[in-house]
């Protein structure tokens, strides 16, 4: 039999035509059945770690969640979405990958044109597959979209045979414009058709929905920005596998993991203006986009309320405004002026907890929330559930008096009620799953205050942060150190530390962040024999030089080169008796010397010490820096002692940061403590006395490495530490050299051997077959 269906097409993840054509189809009964059994338990997708410009439906097909875009040039209209010019489709024709891994979401801007009467583009993903078989997604619950835009937009449920259905009048929940960003929660409920199409029933369209859309409409002329950063379910175990009822088993897909609100806990929560430059609250999460300060308003309810901040501080080169005004005043200070346009007007500041995607915590423990302000209007101070919308978005909150002096005020718990007008919510069940803080001002349109937010901590402790564990006593200490790159050619800084994988040296980049910047080598220089860079660069230039080039995509640019004090393990080390680091480099840009200790993923926490290298252009400039000179990367968390830091260090990089595009060129020539010119051994608590470690290893003249098949021995050495490491160099067999020792369970290849003995200090090439 013939039906009448819409043809879609696809070209390089990008939807390009929406024809009504006319298609044979056998068994159209049996392929509505299948379709009818299709079931999604979620629906995950975040910009942040997406590179694929995939979103997790659940779905086996492998043509499933990719997004594409539309518009409305099938019906003779000239709307358009226009991407950034800098992003490019890949090698396999994918664009919407690349876009998302530059931008951290779907970035593009909107022009509505003329041609049609109801001009329209928009973006979308199939759920099931390109096919577009209905799928049942009731379970989901509805959808939670986040967003920056300066444009409404509407989110659309398509329906499978949509003619037939809807008459193409889909079920649809209006986006307000969100210049700032939004995480909007559209449960089903929110959608409507608007009454120009064929009335159909949503709980039957919910069980054939075949693809969601975000959708631009509007008036030719219309045109805005946006960017479009995660979507998911409310309801549901994102991305859990559709199953066709055919099989009824579908090999599983692993979706980001996205713990439940329950794994979320923050003990403490501290805040000192004072001493914050970042504009960032020290909630307890390790997510990079926690704590932040915002601004939000009444204007996507049509109201006019604003702040005007001090005119004389601007956003700094990342496009943070908060950091560089919480510097300048000592808190976030503002004048708040409501206007009119909504009923009830308002403005305030708030900040996420555990991250921008607002996932509820249990914030119990903090036991109310300390506040040190001054306003000369009241306020309230609010508390903010994962889901506004299960209390009506009548938050539990407390009022807070005005006040023309700083004033400290402790707010327990018990304090935080809830207005009455919207849903009443047991208290403590919304503790366990908060999502913000935040300071509203409310009040008739016309009224003005001046305020400034100067501290915020938890009741239960003034230091705030998640408590770190006790640490363990250093065993590591070293006396001194030494680098001098006309005399090394490995590529190694002699630390004292008698572990052969000590000192050398290593770049990283923002790559782990989704950025793109790098370090360009000088063409001449290759690796040798053994898969060392760095030794044959220092060698041809008596130093480390380079270019480096800080490109988009990640928050904060940077490429950093470093060394490892004890290991490649980076255990911490006391050094404090360097008193401090001499540094001798060229640079065209200013670059950090950076400490980094032994749990640098608690950095986030404590904050690093970092001191400042100016550049020195066109000469080689000698830097000496005092411990006192370092100082802490941060204004926020909890401020360790600088002599407790000084003695857990496992590292020392050289950070490039900036705005992308920055480019510089370095080199970096010596490196020495202040105390001592030439490295020592790091003692051990339990060594009586070790001996110096040289700059350069030197082979014993009658020292043999021996390889029999895949049984490694020596000759010559009678004492010692042996160590085999791979290319990448990591060491895969550590063992003393009287004996031998069994390679059988390595892979074959091309390996180092670096021995270490009395006498002895020697590096050997193997491979294994």
């Amino acid at each position: 039999m013939y039906i009448r269906v819409r043809v879609k097409l696809f070209y390089q993840g990008r939807f390009i035509m929406n024809k009504r054509s006319t298609l044979g189809i056998l068994a159209c009964a049996a392929t509505a059945a299948i379709a009818a059994g299709n079931v999604s338990s979620g629906l995950y997708w975040n910009g942040a770690i997406d590179t694929d410009g995939r979103v997790n439906t659940g779905s086996n097909d492998l043509t499933s969640g990719y997004w594409y875009n539309y518009s409305d040039d099938n019906d003779g209209g000239t709307s358009r979405l226009v991407f950034p010019a800098d992003v490019e489709a890949n090698t396999y024709g994918n664009f919407f990958g690349p876009l998302i891994e530059a931008y951290s979401g779907i970035k593009a801007h909107v022009s509505l044109g003329d041609g049609y009467d109801y001009p329209y583009a928009g973006l979308g993903f199939n759920i099931w597959s390109e096919n577009q078989e209905g799928v049942d997604i009731s379970s989901w619950g509805g959808i939670v979209i986040g967003y920056e835009s300066s444009l409404g937009f509407n989110t659309i449920i398509s329906v499978e045979d949509e003619k037939s259905v809807t008459g193409y009048d889909n079920y649809r929940a209006r986006a307000p414009k969100a210049p700032s960003g939004n995480q909007l929660v559209l449960p089903w409920s929110e959608f409507k058709q608007q009454g120009w199409g064929t009335p159909a029933d949503l709980n039957y369209v919910l069980t054939r929905a075949n693809a969601i859309r975000l959708q631009f409409e509007g008036t030719a002329g219309t045109s805005g920005d946006f960017r479009i950063t995660s979507i998911r379910s409310i309801e549901g175990t994102p991305g859990t596998q559709i199953v066709p009822p055919d099989t009824g088993v579908v090999p599983p897909v692993i979706p980001p993991v996205i713990p439940p609100v329950s794994q979320f806990a923050s003990d403490t929560l501290y805040w000192d203006g004072s001493v914050d430059m970042d504009g960032r609250v020290n909630t307890g999460s390790d997510d990079l986009t926690a704590g932040y300060w915002y601004e939000y308003t009444d204007e996507n309810d049509a109201g006019t309320s604003k702040f005007i901040y001090p005119s004389d501080v601007e956003e700094n080169e990342y496009g943070n405004f908060f950091g560089p005004l919480v510097e300048a005043y000592g808190g976030v200070k503002a004048h708040v002026s409501l206007g009119d346009g909504y009923d009830y007007p308002y403005a305030g500041v708030g900040f996420n907890i555990w991250s921008e995607n607002q996932e509820g915590v249990d914030v119990t423990s903090w036991g109310g929330i300390v506040l040190e302000y001054e306003s000369t209007s009241s306020f309230t101070l609010q508390i903010v559930t994962d889901n506004e919308k299960d209390l009506g978005y009548d938050n539990f909150k407390v009022y807070v008096p005005k006040s023309t002096t700083v004033r400290e005020i402790e707010f327990p718990w018990s304090a935080f009620k809830q207005s009455g007008w919207g849903e009443e919510f047991d208290r403590d069940s919304a503790l366990a799953r908060i999502a913000a803080v935040r300071i509203q001002f409310e009040g008739t349109a016309g009224m003005q205050a001046d305020f400034r937010i100067t501290k915020i901590r938890s009741i239960t402790s003034g230091s705030g942060t998640v408590v770190p564990p006790t640490p363990i006593v250093t065993e590591l200490v070293s006396n001194s150190i030494f680098w001098d790159g006309a005399q090394d050619d490995i590529g190694r800084v002699s630390t004292g530390s008698d572990e052969l994988t000590s000192g050398y040296w290593y770049q990283e980049t923002d790559e782990d962040v989704h950025g793109r910047s790098k370090f360009v080598w000088p063409a001449n220089v290759h690796e040798d024999e053994y898969g060392n860079f760095f030794g044959p660069l220092v060698k041809a230039y008596n130093g480390v030089k380079g270019r480096v080039k800080l490109k988009n995509g990640a928050r904060h640019p940077y490429a950093s080169l470093g060394f490892n004090i004890w290991s490649e393990e980076q255990e911490g080390v006391d050094v404090s008796a360097w008193g401090g680091l001499v540094i001798e480099y060229e640079s065209t840009i200013d670059f950090s010397v950076e400490l980094v200790t032994d749990d640098n993923k608690k950095a986030p926490y404590y904050g690093t010490y970092v001191a400042s290298a100016p550049k020195s252009r066109h000469h080689v400039r000698q830097l000496v820096i005092p411990w006192s000179k370092f100082k802490r990367s941060t204004g926020w968390g909890l401020a360790v002692n600088k002599t407790s830091a000084l003695k857990h260090i496992a590292a020392i990089k050289f950070k490039f940061e900036g705005h992308a595009g920055t480019v510089g060129d370095f080199r970096i020539t010596k490196i020495r403590s202040i105390n001592n010119g030439y490295a020592v051994a790091i003692n051990k608590p339990e060594a009586v006395e070790v001996a110096a470690v040289e700059p350069v290893s030197r082979p014993a003249a009658d020292a043999k490495v021996i390889l029999s098949d895949r049984t490694l021995s020596f000759e010559g050495v009678t004492s010692g530490k042996a160590q085999v490491v791979n290319l990448r160099g990591q060491v895969v067999k550590s063992f003393d050299v009287g004996a031998s020792a069994d390679l059988s369970n390595l892979d074959a290849g091309a390996y180092m051997v670096r021995v270490v003995g009395q006498g002895v200090s020697m590096t050997k090439k193997i491979v294994l077959k």
